[in-house]
């Protein structure tokens, strides 16, 4: 009680350090990791966090949600806009996140300053188009760092700056004119190579399953109950799922962050629709995908452009491929899609320089 009665009181101004026009936004635990992979590589910027993702360095700065009620509670005209917003039957049924856009339009005027060059790594919530549009009409310069596998269905790049994962990125996404479009490699793996995350061995006759909001509980639930008394079973749900149905999982649960630790724990990979396709075949997993856990989904167009070589429409036909280790991936098809991780501290630097 004494700590947070202090954290009240003597909680940090935000008030970023002026002699560094790099202001960096972050909103969940996927863009924290980027931001510290580009931090890795030297990368010096200001960074807000912002809800319930907290900053990891003593010198960045947490708004929470209860501080964006309070500056959404400020704004003269809040009435206003909560009426209008239940007029709208879309907005109406996301009144809180109304609330958290009005807090975030008041803490991006305050903190926004002449001369910033304001980086987001996602371009397509509405915190970051809000963000985008704030900065751009103070005539400031953004910067979009890719923060996860896209498809073709994501908005076409309107930052001024877009700091690209890999080939596949390019092609998948279409341009606004004027804007650049650079590509490095996918930052997560790059740093996690660097700073060794990756050698650690693995278990024997192991499995980690990564499943997604789409996945059939049961599905992968059979699938559990079908091989827990030959492997040695991880569990690993998408963070964003809370589904019950887990807590009858025959197997651990992980609960790490990072999903290094469970690569690390496991020799075999078993997921439908999921960007861990790309750390598995990085680490030289085995790779299966479960197409029966939803349905044949390719929207990173993993199969289509040759990185996977088959999917598994059965419980059978899966666990038959495990126990033959078959290899259903082309390893050669991977810088396509995480880029090229040779001089990421060099290009990184190289990006940021070229930013007037």
């Amino acid at each position: 009680k004494l700590h947070r009665l202090a954290a009240y009181f003597f909680k940090k101004p935000l008030k970023p350090d002026p002699y560094n026009r790099f202001i960096s936004f972050v909103f969940s635990k996927n863009q924290s990791n980027v931001l510290r992979s580009l931090r890795f590589f030297e990368f010096k910027t200001n960074a807000v966090y912002i809800g319930r993702i907290k900053p990891y360095l003593d010198t960045d700065f947490h708004v929470s949600d209860q501080d964006l009620f309070k500056e959404a509670l400020a704004v003269p005209n809040l009435g206003k806009l909560l009426h209008a917003s239940y007029r709208d039957p879309v907005l109406k049924r996301n009144i809180p996140r109304v609330f958290k856009l009005v807090g975030c339009d008041s803490i991006y005027k305050k903190l926004l300053r002449s001369g910033n060059v304001v980086v987001s790594f996602n371009d397509h919530t509405s915190y970051n188009v809000l963000l985008n549009t704030i900065a751009s009409a103070s005539g400031l310069k953004t910067v979009y760092i890719q923060h996860a596998s896209v498809s073709e269905k994501f908005p076409p790049l309107y930052h001024d700056y877009n700091l690209l994962f890999s080939e596949d990125s390019l092609n998948k996404y279409k341009r606004l004119p004027g804007v650049i479009s650079e590509v490095l490699c996918d930052l997560r793996i790059a740093a996690a190579q660097r700073n060794n995350t990756l050698l650690r061995p693995s278990k024997e006759n192991s499995i980690l399953i990564c499943t997604n909001l789409l996945d059939d509980p049961k599905a992968v639930l059979a699938f559990i109950n079908r091989t827990a008394g030959e492997y040695d079973i991880v569990l690993r749900p998408h963070p964003r799922d809370k589904r019950r149905e887990w807590l009858e999982a025959n197997c651990k649960v992980s609960k790490n962050p990072s999903i290094w630790k469970d690569l690390n724990e496991c020799q075999i990979v078993v997921t439908n629709e999921s960007a861990v396709v790309l750390e598995a075949i990085h680490t030289d997993k085995l790779l299966y995908k479960a197409a029966f856990f939803s349905s044949s989904l390719d929207n990173y167009s993993y199969i289509k452009n040759g990185l996977i070589l088959r999917e598994y429409s059965d419980l059978d036909s899966i666990v038959e491929a495990i126990a033959q280790k078959s290899l259903d991936y082309n390893k050669s098809k991977l810088t396509y899609f995480i880029g090229d991780m040779d001089l990421a501290p060099e290009r990184v630097a190289q990006f940021f320089n070229s930013i007037p």
